[in-house]
């Protein structure tokens, strides 16, 4: 079969049977997807809230001891969290906010634990936390000096190492674990007394440190770079998945946050302006990164403490899967590189529309061409390793005009396959599986699926180089119909610009149960509807070489 001319330029030619019985019905029992697109793909990917989110929020501003410094901008962090968490699709029921005198070490811990009743596997979690950090000596034989902990309104100190634990029943069950620290645990306040610098009073507002030694001993309340115990060491040695958490803090531990009274921490407006509207689609996947958005968030920063003679800027700090989408804030526009983002002085945004369209920095944005495969990389990135896919082949070396594509696919859990491919050309994304010609694509947990099938084959016609495959394994079905509906034989291709790639992440990350009245915010939730509405997949990535 020679290529079509919309196939010439295609990696692998796509032949179909031709069969009066190519799309076979399902037989009893059987579980199926349905392919078949009736109506075009919306301009961006639908959002809303989702009832398997939650957050945790706990703000302090207020201590019970009158020594410790107030931070007056706390208000605002709550604000601008909430916004975060809206972002994120969770809906407002599963928002919970603690707030100063109520933020005492043992409420912390019952909420961290009312927090873990309420989910499930599968859901995704953000908690954030805004006061002030602290460092104190410890002479048990496993800290061995100084520790790094949050401070609660009664000063109880909650550590890295307790927190980890406390998040680890959490982080073992739920598909994505985001953590954000706006404190500070060094203490680092450039040799100077705490009295002296507990507000500073600058051209673009008052900022006070956020940290308090609280009798710390002066070598645990300097700044250093002292080994650390950070969360993410902590979580690492609890055994959580690198994967299924996303550590973010607002400074290094051995650098001071700040506060500003007026408009709340300094990272966290930088973080929030760059998460709802500012942040640049750098590799062009279709989604917005948590990469991507920490570079925006410190050109922010730097650009607010430049010239400044008492501090330079502090520096955010990823842990985990830096490659986490946190929401659908997407873009089809240009992006720029990070240093040409404009740092503007920091203010309340208007609350974000359901899907935020990322604005470009400057009139004339630089272009940057989209990365090969980093939609897929980002794809690969949501994914919950817990659920592992596994691809073999007979041979990945495939002789251009003669070999054909031949592959199995092995689930540790039952679920849905999924499979999309990019062309040797670098450019082509293409969903292979399920097709109009074949759309059972159920498999069993530890059954194996072999691909193609008979009644329809996928020959190497170049040009050479690899073809790369994404295939995931959803625990529930997904709507292909928001791909739209332009075809190469019975396969979806358009995805080739940023809403197509932005598509298919949104996509493969949502269950075609979302809009269902059981998957619903406020609907009860048992471990069994909580599957039947879940977003969460395996997936793997292989590749195959033309020759």
């Amino acid at each position: 079969m020679r290529p079509t001319p919309l196939l010439a330029s295609v990696a692998l030619l796509i032949a179909t049977t031709v069969s009066a019985t190519a799309t076979a019905a399902p037989t009893a029992g059987a579980k199926a997807a349905s392919t078949k697109v009736t109506s075009p793909a919306p301009e961006q990917p639908p959002s809303q809230p989702r009832a398997a989110r939650h957050a945790l929020i706990v703000a302090i501003g207020d201590y019970m001891n009158p020594n410790i410094p107030p931070l007056l901008g706390v208000g605002h962090d709550v604000d601008s969290a909430t916004k975060m968490a809206t972002a994120m699709q969770i809906p407002a029921a599963n928002i919970r906010v603690l707030r100063d005198h109520d933020a005492t070490a043992a409420r912390i811990e019952q909420e961290i634990a009312e927090l873990n009743s309420r989910t499930r596997p599968g859901d995704r979690v953000f908690f954030y936390y805004s006061g002030h950090g602290t460092r104190y000596y410890s002479s048990l034989p496993a800290d061995q000096g100084c520790v790094e902990a949050l401070l609660p309104a009664d000063s109880a100190p909650l550590t890295n190492a307790r927190l980890a634990t406390l998040m680890k029943p959490i982080s073992d069950k739920v598909d994505k674990l985001m953590v954000f620290y706006d404190a500070c645990h060094s203490g680092g306040i450039v040799g100077k007394p705490l009295g002296v610098t507990r507000s500073l009073t600058t051209p673009k507002g008052k900022l006070t440190p956020k940290f308090t030694p609280g009798g710390a001993i002066d070598a645990c309340s300097k700044p250093t770079n002292i080994r650390t115990r950070s969360l993410g060491n902590e979580t690492a040695k609890a055994g959580t998945l690198a994967q299924n958490i996303v550590l973010i803090s607002s400074s290094r531990p051995d650098e001071v946050s700040f506060d500003d009274e007026d408009a709340g921490g300094v990272a966290t407006q930088a973080w929030r302006d760059c998460m709802l509207h500012d942040a640049q689609d750098l590799d062009q996947s279709g989604a917005i990164s948590i990469n991507e958005i920490s570079a925006c968030a410190q050109v922010r920063i730097d650009a607010r403490f430049k010239g400044n003679a008492q501090f330079g800027a502090q520096h955010m700090i990823i842990g985990g899967n830096a490659g986490f989408v946190p929401g659908w804030l997407t873009s089809t526009a240009a992006a720029t590189a990070p240093a040409a983002v404009a740092a503007t002085s920091a203010a309340t945004p208007a609350t974000p529309p359901a899907v935020v369209a990322v604005a470009a920095a400057s009139a004339t944005p630089a272009t940057v061409q989209a990365a090969p495969g980093a939609a897929l990389a980002d794809i690969l990135a949501q994914s919950d390793p817990r659920r592992q896919v596994t691809v073999n082949a007979p041979t990945r070396m495939l002789k251009i005009g003669k070999d054909a594509l031949d592959l199995s696919v092995t689930s540790s859990h039952a679920g849905y396959v999924y499979v999309v491919m990019l062309g040797s050309d670098k450019k082509s994304y293409y969903m292979l599986f399920p097709n109009d010609r074949d759309g059972e694509n159920y498999i069993k947990a530890g059954d194996s699926m072999k691909l193609p099938r008979p009644n329809w084959r996928i020959t190497a016609q170049g040009p050479a180089g690899t073809d790369r495959m994404l295939v995931v394994v959803s625990a529930t079905p997904r709507d292909l119909t928001q791909l739209g509906n332009n075809k190469a034989g019975p396969f979806t291709y358009n995805l080739t610009d940023a809403g197509g790639r932005a598509r298919l992440q949104w996509l493969l990350g949502t269950s075609v149960g979302l809009s269902s009245p059981e998957c619903q915010p406020g609907a009860a939730r048992d471990a069994t509807t909580a599957e039947r509405c879940s977003d969460a997949f395996g997936a793997v990535i292989t590749e195959f070489h033309e020759l």
